[in-house]
């Protein structure tokens, strides 16, 4: 044996657009399957990394992750950033 420790553990993804599919509270089902999800893991003696995955950012653009409130406030509002466009705009700013 070389001495490491093996930790069983599960990488667990979650939405955001599931915890807050409308702005300002989690959904309080969502929440209770989560930690019942997590109390299952746990009570088998398994850790939990929690996993707030995206991918391709919302269902906006054919994706799942953040919500659809959260991508309209972010489209309504890009241009208010300072100087956002402007660096963003130059070829060698990123």
């Amino acid at each position: 044996s070389d001495g490491r420790v093996v930790v069983p553990m599960v990488r667990l993804g979650t939405y955001f657009a599931g915890a807050m599919p409308n702005e300002g509270a989690l959904d309080p089902e969502w929440q209770a399957k989560l930690e019942a999800t997590v109390k299952a893991f746990a009570d088998a003696g398994v850790y939990v990394l929690l996993d707030n995955h995206q991918d391709a950012m919302a269902t906006t653009n054919g994706g799942a992750g953040l919500p659809w409130w959260m991508t309209a406030y972010m489209q309504e509002t890009a241009g208010e950033v300072p100087g956002c466009w402007l660096a963003c705009s130059k070829k060698d700013s990123y």
